[in-house]
């Protein structure tokens, strides 16, 4: 693969899932099961930026790997940018059970197992 057919398509990757990542944060209605499916999209999309990555610094002259270093770093940080947004919009939807809670729960759960037997 030729440099800038790899810069393309590392350009092509990121602005591609950037784009879908804000549409569907900005969406008034946010969708769990989708947040997640772009979780793993953006997870999957970061490893393929890697290989590019190391495609590019293979193929690029001296001269230009401090700059090329930059613009790896750039896209990566959108990649994680977009990930920590997701996880702060999930993050609410944990429903965490109080210790009180849960040592009740573990209780009712043993009574009713000697109420069985």
């Amino acid at each position: 693969m030729d440099i800038e057919k790899s810069l393309r398509k590392r350009n092509e990757l990121v602005t591609n899932i950037v784009q879908e990542e804000e549409e569907l944060l900005n969406n008034s209605e946010i969708d769990i099961d989708l947040l997640e499916e772009m979780l793993v999209k953006l997870k999957q999309k970061g490893c393929q930026l890697k290989e590019i990555n190391d495609q590019v610094e293979k193929l690029i002259d001296v001269a230009s790997i401090e700059t090329e270093i930059l613009g790896s770093e750039e896209f990566n940080g959108k990649i994680s940018k977009c990930i920590r947004k997701i996880n702060r919009k999930l993050k609410p939807n944990v429903v965490k059970i109080p210790e009180s809670e849960r040592k009740l729960n573990l209780r009712i759960e043993d009574l009713m197992r000697n109420y069985l037997r």
